[in-house]
């Protein structure tokens, strides 16, 4: 399949299929930079392009489609698959491709002009994760829908870099004015309205999993109020080799520290420091801890 029939194919699902809710908003901003790798070279430099791309803001989130080259790689399984991606993409990790297929994470942290601030802030949860065809399949043993595209690929974005892009969409919308501009009691009328609309996107994200999802093989499940996800892998895992049930927050619970660090930077020009709020909490729990609970 040559490039351009791969990128038709990646945008049809983004459009047709993708059960990120906050991904297809981004896709459909024209802020969803697409680009194909088969070397690790290649992956590097398309890395490289993305955080220009970041730098200069014409992308919020990247993803590196990496085509097999072979006839065999068409055979693999999952574990198979991930290895592969994990080869071309550990020279832009601290870790072993081996390290990054069975559970570590493929992390990056870098400085951008903060969308609502406008001052650098260090983001540090610029996080790979890998996706392959066979995570759809039913009898595979890493079987997990939420990890599959039709062609293997890895992800890259940020929770907190896609959040304040949000926060930032909705003052120009509402207000016509950058965040920063706003008056406190603007920011607060703001915060109010994208914490509920950035809870909604991911309650919708989830409720897209769960319908794609054999839930009795690979847990997928809201609890305490939505207030947290369940799911059968660690976020931000690159891969992983076993799968297990995982807590993840969700943003009533991880978006009111942002605010936090914003209303700090405003009113004392402290810089935001996200270490605490960049990666939802990820708690192993035992599945027969779970209930399912309606969205």
């Amino acid at each position: 399949m040559d490039d351009q029939k791969i990128l038709d194919e990646i945008k049809d699902w983004f459009i047709s299929c993708l059960g990120c809710a906050a991904g297809r908003r981004e896709f459909s901003k024209n802020r969803y930079m697409l680009a194909i790798a088969r070397t690790a070279q290649e992956a590097r430099a398309s890395f490289e392009t993305y955080v220009r791309a970041l730098e200069a803001r014409e992308a919020v989130a990247c993803l590196i489609i990496c085509p097999t080259t072979s006839v065999e790689q068409n055979t693999y399984s999952v574990a198979q698959e991930v290895r592969r991606l994990s080869t071309l993409f550990s020279p832009l990790s601290e870790f072993s491709a081996e390290a990054l297929a069975t559970g570590h994470a493929l992390n990056k942290k870098l400085y951008l002009t903060c969308p609502v601030t406008n001052v650098k802030v260090l983001f540090e949860d610029f996080d790979a994760v890998a996706f392959c065809p066979q995570s759809d399949d039913l009898d595979d043993e890493l079987y997990d829908p939420l990890m599959s595209a039709p062609i293997p690929a890895v992800n890259f974005n940020s929770d907190v870099y896609a959040f304040s892009m949000f926060c930032r969409d909705m003052s120009v919308q509402k207000f016509k004015r950058e965040v920063y501009e706003l008056t406190s009691a603007e920011r607060g009328q703001l915060y109010e309205w994208v914490l509920q609309g950035w809870q909604r996107i991911a309650e919708k994200t989830l409720g897209n999993y769960i319908n794609m999802t054999n839930v009795e093989k690979c847990p997928v499940y809201l609890h305490d109020n939505n207030r947290y996800w369940f799911a059968n892998h660690q976020d931000p895992a690159f891969a992983e080799s076993v799968k297990a049930l995982y807590r993840h927050d969700m943003p009533l619970i991880y978006v009111p520290k942002i605010f936090c660090e914003w209303e700090q930077f405003f009113a004392t020009g402290r810089l935001p420091d996200f270490s605490e709020t960049a990666t939802p909490g990820s708690q192993h729990l035992d599945a027969t801890e779970s209930t399912l609970e309606a969205i």
